[in-house]
């Protein structure tokens, strides 16, 4: 699996959504790698990761991913995850492919409710007939406010899942919307996390990450008003402050190296 290391220090592992270029974290990833050693991971489909044939193995991906880390992280990591990145990080660490010493979810799909499995089942029938669904769906990702006075962001992101495969998507969906329920095993996430969502998120609704609450026995949850789906880029940097706060605490608790302190922590 391709990943792109940047910077030194503690490491921390960024998991894409789910549709996501690994070029849209960019910006996020170039200011944590400042003060940390940041591992960019490009999914099976994406950026400069090859799509793989035949059916899109969850388990699989999340141990082959445990396997690379155990080498490039022996020290241990933090996990990043964005939408369905964010599943990935609770998945793998409930399963125990992977180890990190907490997880930061950004736009957070912490549990899968059949309402999103339906939807997922429509898009999947539609990518796979062909239709062009890419301008509704980024338009569902940003707020009206911030597309229009950030129209740039949204046609960059645009133009970013055009490249992109449907099947890559399609299949990806195919296998998160079969994958049994494993709400109630978030309690077997033992590690801290962090959640940050919008209150205008109409992807993974904040509800989602409240009622993952109940389950995970050490989360934080922010809800951030008048803010949509990619908290990265419509609340840049008081999400990269917080993203900067949960990582120090992570690596305060497993007694990783301290990082040096820069404007933006």
């Amino acid at each position: 699996m391709h990943i792109d290391s940047y910077g030194q220090g503690n490491n921390v592992v960024v998991l894409h959504g789910t549709p996501q270029e690994p070029s849209d974290l960019e910006g996020l990833v170039q200011a944590l790698a400042e003060n940390r050693r940041v591992h960019l991971v490009h999914l099976p489909g994406y950026g400069r990761e090859p799509a793989r044939l035949g059916r899109y193995d969850l388990d699989g991906i999340e141990r082959e991913l445990g396997a690379q880390l155990s080498t490039l992280a022996p020290a241990g990591y933090s996990l990043l995850g964005v939408s369905g990145g964010s599943y990935r990080a609770f998945r793998g660490t409930q399963r125990g492919a992977l180890s990190p010493w907490g997880i930061v979810a950004l736009g957070p799909l912490p549990l899968v409710v059949q309402t999103l499995r339906d939807g997922w089942w429509g898009a999947i029938g539609a990518l796979r007939g062909g239709a062009d669904m890419w301008a509704s769906v980024v338009e569902g990702l940003f707020t009206s406010d911030f597309a229009s006075m950030r129209p740039e962001v949204p046609a960059r992101y645009l133009a970013q899942l055009q490249g992109i495969a449907a099947e890559t998507v399609a299949g990806e969906l195919e296998a998160i919307a079969k994958d049994p329920d494993w709400s109630e095993r978030l309690r077997d996430v033992g590690c801290p996390v962090y959640m940050r969502v919008g209150d205008l998120d109409v992807n993974t609704p904040h509800t989602l990450a409240m009622q993952a609450l109940q389950w995970l026995p050490r989360a934080r949850l922010d809800v951030v008003a008048n803010v949509g789906h990619l908290v990265h880029h419509e609340d840049a940097d008081a999400t990269l402050r917080a993203v900067c706060e949960a990582l120090r605490m992570f690596e305060s608790e497993a007694g990783a190296a301290r990082p040096a302190l820069r404007r933006h922590g």
